[in-house]
């Protein structure tokens, strides 16, 4: 776990699902200060994901599982 904590909430948007101005702000990962990854981290949890993703040539529009622990 690149964070070393849970995030205070999931946020899991379906890929290829239409997204408009009103529902955005539901949908954003909270601020460092609020709970959320700070931007160094969120940039190594993209890069692992994309890592593992290339590993396992898993290429799902969505991970219904953790890909490496």
């Amino acid at each position: 776990m690149v964070m070393k904590k849970r995030p205070t909430r999931i946020v899991q948007f379906p890929a290829g699902q239409g997204l408009d101005r009103a529902m955005i702000a539901s949908v954003l990962v909270p601020e460092a200060a609020k709970g959320g990854p700070s931007d160094a981290q969120g940039m190594v949890a993209a890069a692992a994901e994309l890592a593992d993703r290339t590993h396992r040539n898993i290429w799902a529009a969505e991970l219904s599982a953790v890909l490496v622990k």
